[in-house]
């Protein structure tokens, strides 16, 4: 499987609102599977807020779906939110999770066939409302 994640900030400044790509994000990018073997990789952020593509090769049995988890882990914020660096007590993060199921994969694959699954993560953030 391929993995791309990119991240998406969601801003409240004043009036104004909007969204816009984080560069130099870390992330950690873990690609696991039901029986516990996994591949974690920490990408950055490019100009575009995309990391490269990751790749993990699994032999999935039946039952055993396949979780991508994306997690901010540092980086400097976008000027939009003024600087400072990433704390995960101020960010609601959302859209950080894929899951592929037995259901999909014995759908679109024979056994012992190979299947190839891409998710793209946009990953987002915003600053948390008084009262989360």
């Amino acid at each position: 499987m391929q993995v791309k994640a990119c991240v998406t900030v969601e801003y409240f400044v004043g009036e104004q609102s909007g969204h816009t790509r984080w560069a130099g994000g870390n992330l950690r990018i873990e690609i696991n599977k039901a029986d516990g073997e996994r591949v974690t990789f920490e990408k950055t952020t490019n100009a575009s807020g995309c990391t490269e593509i990751v790749t993990g090769t699994f032999k999935v049995y039946k039952e055993q779906p396949v979780n991508v988890i994306t997690t901010i882990t540092e980086g400097t914020l976008p000027g939009v939110l003024g600087g400072g660096l990433w704390d995960s007590t101020k960010y609601r993060v959302y859209n950080n999770f894929a899951r592929l199921d037995w259901g999909t994969l014995d759908a679109r694959s024979d056994f012992g066939d190979t299947y190839y699954w891409e998710p793209v993560l946009d990953t987002g953030f915003r600053p948390l409302i008084l009262g989360e």
